[in-house]
């Protein structure tokens, strides 16, 4: 019976058993908590899950990527490792991209760029020089989360963790589309649209919070009563027009 099942939803007869795994994404304290504990493994634990850059992505990142002054990162090049040999090709949209670097990144990674090299070093390198290879990376960050006390992680729930963290911060679907480097909107709205759901409750309480905060000043007495500030009468068109209507203009006579 269970083979038979198989075979039918082969054929598009039965719906196919979602797949999906799980995931997991931390909070900021528990990114902060899970950096501390390695220093060498900062700067590394805090691009990813601040910028939602692949493993890949973060190894190939050159001091030319790094745009301090615009706070942006270029991510143009990805590395990957085949039979044991690390090879360099473009990311997996097989698009550049550039991504915000918060300003907190942005100033760990200014003084990190500092003793570097020059704009075609690699911003993070292994122990020895070199590229990082994932098997030097996950010893150590397994390391890591065991000694913080958190469950389990993969090095992509980073990634998921920044998706978390834009869009509790108000990042739209379609921002977070282009910093993550998704070819398609549908597959972030397929991965992410759980948080989405999630986000909303936050988001009615803060306009709760803007429109009392309005309120607040109109009904204090020592907020100045500026007439600019109120809205201006209607006009006969029903919109909020100070000046003549499109009749009267037509009624003037020209200059």
């Amino acid at each position: 019976m269970r083979n038979e099942g198989k075979a039918l939803a082969g054929r598009g007869l039965l719906p196919k058993p979602d797949r999906k795994k799980t995931q997991r994404h931390l909070t900021a304290d528990e990114v902060v908590l899970l950096a501390s504990q390695d220093s060498s493994l900062e700067p590394i634990l805090l691009t990813m899950a601040f910028t939602g850059l692949r493993f890949g992505e973060m190894t190939a990142l050159r001091v030319r990527d790094v745009d301090i002054l615009r706070g942006r990162l270029l991510v143009q090049q990805a590395m990957s490792e085949v039979a044991g040999r690390l090879i360099l090709g473009p990311p997996k949209s097989g698009l550049a991209r550039e991504v915000p670097l918060p300003r907190l990144l942005r100033d760990r990674l200014e003084a990190l760029l500092g003793s570097a090299g020059g704009p075609d070093e690699l911003v993070f390198k292994a122990e020895k020089g070199g590229p990082i290879r994932y098997k030097t990376w996950r010893r150590a960050f397994e390391r890591a989360v065991k000694s913080s006390g958190l469950p389990r992680l993969t090095t992509h729930d980073l990634r998921h963790t920044y998706a978390a963290l834009a869009i509790h911060a108000g990042v739209g679907p379609k921002a977070l589309q282009v910093a993550m480097g998704h070819s398609d909107i549908r597959l972030t709205m397929d991965t992410y649209a759980g948080l989405f759901d999630e986000d909303r409750d936050d988001h009615a309480s803060r306009l709760d919070a803007v429109a009392r905060e309005a309120f607040r000043k109109q009904s204090s007495p020592n907020v100045p009563r500026d007439s600019q500030n109120f809205p201006k009468s209607w006009s006969r068109l029903g919109d909020l027009n100070p000046g003549p209507t499109h009749y009267e203009c037509v009624a003037l006579p020209l200059s």
